[in-house]
């Protein structure tokens, strides 16, 4: 199913996707394989220990960091590595 037809397919509108999502830093893992979608109303609240890849999730989220593989799609942009 491709981001154009989940949009629409679904009774939520979804405004935010990651797919296989994995970040590495100097051969390190720091995030792995995220799948995570956001819908329109919904409250998010991340937790995790201290150094569990919150922040560089939300830096990925918010382009300040790019992705090493997986994709980030939001409603009206799609990003790539």
């Amino acid at each position: 199913m491709s981001w154009e037809t989940s949009l629409k397919s679904s009774d939520k509108e979804l405004l935010l996707e990651t797919r296989n999502l994995s970040w590495f830093v100097n051969k390190k893992k720091i995030l792995k394989e995220i799948n995570f979608s956001h819908y329109r109303g919904e409250r998010w609240v991340i937790i995790g220990d201290n150094d569990s890849g919150k922040t560089s999730f939300i830096n990925l989220l918010s382009g300040l960091q790019k992705t090493t593989v997986g994709k980030i799609y939001c409603k009206f942009e799609k990003k790539e590595k």
